[in-house]
């Protein structure tokens, strides 16, 4: 009994070793990307000023749907009209008849 209990420990701390050692490959590799990432434009760029910011957002008006899908027109409830499907149909193909090739 007691070697079973001594064996279910060890196995936790196995895994919580193994969970603790996945989770720092994972949080270095993200440190490692976005530091290859963004070094080179992150040196280039210059920091905008805090009134070239307040400029910006004070002037920018957005107007429609804030929605992707909507703005893409891809949302469930963006069907076309009758007069947008008509103009997106192709145009009418006119097939033109061919005189029949002669023999030699």
């Amino acid at each position: 009994m007691k070697q079973e209990k001594q064996d279910v420990v060890q196995r936790v701390r196995i895994g919580l070793t193994g969970l603790a050692c996945v989770f720092l490959l994972v949080l270095l590799s993200a440190i490692l990307v976005k530091s290859i990432g963004s070094g080179e434009e992150a040196d280039d760029m210059e920091p905008p000023s805090a009134t070239a910011s307040t400029e910006f957002q004070t002037n920018t008006v957005r107007e429609g749907p804030r929605d992707p899908l909507a703005e893409l027109g891809v949302a469930p409830g963006n069907l076309p009209t009758k007069a947008e499907k008509e103009e997106a149909q192709p145009p009418e193909v006119v097939a033109v008849p061919q005189e029949p090739e002669q023999a030699h």
